[in-house]
């Protein structure tokens, strides 16, 4: 099975970044033509630390070159995002056509929302320099570590502070959205989950066949836990097809027909904060599409925010979001009814289904065992795919995070919400 440093020799190996495509970086993220400068070095340099990049691989590149009218020797920095065979194979996700059109419309389109109507000069994420979409796709960013910006430990999630400082920028981003679809549509079809490529994708695939497999394993190691039992037989309860795809597709309106862009991928890896500011910018447009604002609002709680800090504060933090959303909405001139804030934690409610799933695939944040999506798609040694298994279900950092939300999902009622329909009518 490659590994990310094999998939990396071999695309330096290949033409897919040659002298050409990287003047064209310089060209377009500088204005400068290709007559007035010289490329000096290109250093390349992972951008992520392992278990960190899951749909394609991430490079730090700095580029130095020469002006040839005055000798200057500049250096521009950027962030290369490289698509590998996993999210190549994920087609019905669209994930890299998907992340050009936010980069290149749509963030763009939100920014000036806010700078037309209130002068406000916002900024959702880095600027898109160039797009290749063959023979393997890639995206080149700004580089904001460049500009100071940082990630925190996915391990450690957000404090409180820094989780309100997410929540105000993310209202704007939803109160943008919720405008701009008033005004002009969902901009673009590939925004529309319910009509990418037609259909849900087969349950039989090699991704809902990882995670039907780490749902097993999700049980087993809840049973061995200890004290675990009571919740270990709601969970197995579960809805599979609803583990396996709508909780990927699902994308529902609230009840009022209230609509935002969901980021749709949010937690501490794709957020960047400047620490002596707060402020926050968000990255990996890659899932992004039309639905209640609760879809990102219950994902962010439950994979960014430490765990002491969303038990205890999650309704502070519910209530937060609802009122930086619905005072950005009013700003901006909404024009249709704005949800009261009980439409909206009942909301919240109805799709705690997000916030449920993400228990299960805490090892994504927690667990310090390597893996890689193509190894748990794809892996063919029992044996092996056995203990990386076991590594990701038994990390103590895991069960610790695992034990501190089982008694508030429970008494909230998340744990229930997957139940499968049959088997909640014969328990009610």
């Amino acid at each position: 099975m490659s590994t990310p440093e094999d998939y990396f020799e071999n695309i330096l190996k290949s033409d897919l970044i040659d002298e050409e495509f990287i003047d064209g970086i310089i060209e377009n993220k500088l204005n400068i033509p290709k007559s007035n400068f010289k490329v000096i070095l290109v250093l390349m340099t992972s951008a992520t630390k392992p278990n960190e990049n899951y749909l394609g691989l991430v490079y730090r590149t700095k580029i130095k070159f020469r002006l040839l009218d005055t000798n200057e020797i500049r250096v521009v920095d950027v962030i290369l995002k490289i698509a590998q065979e996993t999210a190549m194979s994920l087609n019905e996700l669209n994930v890299y056509y998907r992340e050009k059109i936010m980069y290149e419309n749509v963030l763009t389109k939100f920014e000036q929302i806010y700078f037309d109507k209130l002068g406000e000069k916002v900024r959702f994420g880095p600027k898109m320099s160039m797009f290749k979409y063959e023979p393997n796709p890639i995206v080149v960013l700004d580089d904001l570590k460049a500009e100071g910006y940082a990630i925190v430990d996915r391990k450690a999630c957000l404090s409180l502070e820094l989780s309100k400082c997410f929540l105000a920028k993310i209202a704007k981003f939803h109160a943008a959205g919720a405008k701009v679809l008033q005004t002009e549509g969902m901009l673009h079809d590939c925004l529309d989950r319910k009509s990418t490529n037609g259909a849900k994708p087969d349950i039989n695939n090699p991704l809902s066949l990882a995670f039907a497999r780490m749902h097993d394993e999700f049980i087993k190691a809840l049973r061995s836990y200890g004290g675990c039992d009571e919740y270990a037989d709601k969970v197995e309860k579960w809805d599979r097809d609803l583990l396996a795809t709508d909780y990927l597709y699902e994308c529902k309106p609230m009840k009022c027909g209230l609509r935002v862009l969901n980021h749709g991928d949010v937690w501490t890896n794709n957020m960047m904060f400047k620490l002596d500011t707060n402020e926050v910018l968000l990255i990996d447009y890659q899932l992004s599409y039309w639905g209640s604002p609760a879809y990102d609002i219950l994902a962010f709680l439950a994979a960014s925010v430490h765990d002491d800090v969303k038990v205890k504060h999650f309704d502070e933090l519910v209530e937060f979001y609802y009122q930086e959303f619905t005072e950005n909405l009013r700003k901006l001139e909404y024009e249709d009814s704005i949800p009261s804030l009980d439409e909206f934690k009942d909301d919240l409610q109805e799709k705690g289904f997000i916030f449920a799933g993400f228990l299960e695939y805490l090892f994504f944040i927690k667990s310090s065992t390597e893996f890689s999506l193509d190894m748990l798609m794809n892996g063919k040694d029992e044996k092996v795919l056995q203990e990386v298994h076991d590594g990701l279900f038994q990390d103590e950092l895991l069960i610790k995070a695992v034990k501190t939300w089982l008694p508030f999902m429970n008494e909230r009622g998340f744990l229930d919400i997957m139940i499968v329909r049959e088997d909640a009518e014969k328990s009610s």
